[in-house]
């Protein structure tokens, strides 16, 4: 049963996180992030994947939680710490490094997470 908790979770937990970032980014924040002719939507697509499903694991599977403040609050913590450890690594071999993009892309991603977070321990709630 708590792997159908898990996989649903995960499964919404990917929709809310892809729909959050083309808002944050492909609405709100376009000059962080421009869009290019090369982008690659299903790309994307996988990378908000894999994050709702590093969420779900945590969430549902490791810890159980159910309470939409310790969802949210493990959500924004992962995602946060995840944004971190990407923007430095892309940054790393920049010659500019632009500090106010990266702690905008932290903000927004903890933002992020921890919505999806919370969502996912609704959904998680909501199938016990």
């Amino acid at each position: 049963m708590k792997t159908k908790r898990f996989i649903v979770s995960a499964a919404i937990g990917s929709v809310i996180y892809f729909i959050l970032g083309f808002l944050m980014y492909g609405v709100l924040l376009t000059h962080l992030y421009p869009s290019g002719e090369n982008d690659n939507i299903f790309l994307v697509f996988l990378g908000c994947m894999f994050v709702a499903i590093l969420l779900a694991y945590v969430i549902v599977k490791k810890l159980n939680v159910v309470s939409k403040r310790a969802g949210a609050r493990i959500g924004g913590i992962i995602a946060g710490l995840y944004a971190a450890s990407s923007n430095f690594f892309m940054y790393s071999s920049q010659v500019e490094v632009l500090y106010l993009n990266i702690l905008t892309d932290i903000l927004v991603s903890i933002f992020m997470g921890a919505v999806t977070g919370l969502v996912i321990a609704l959904v998680n709630k909501k199938m016990l």
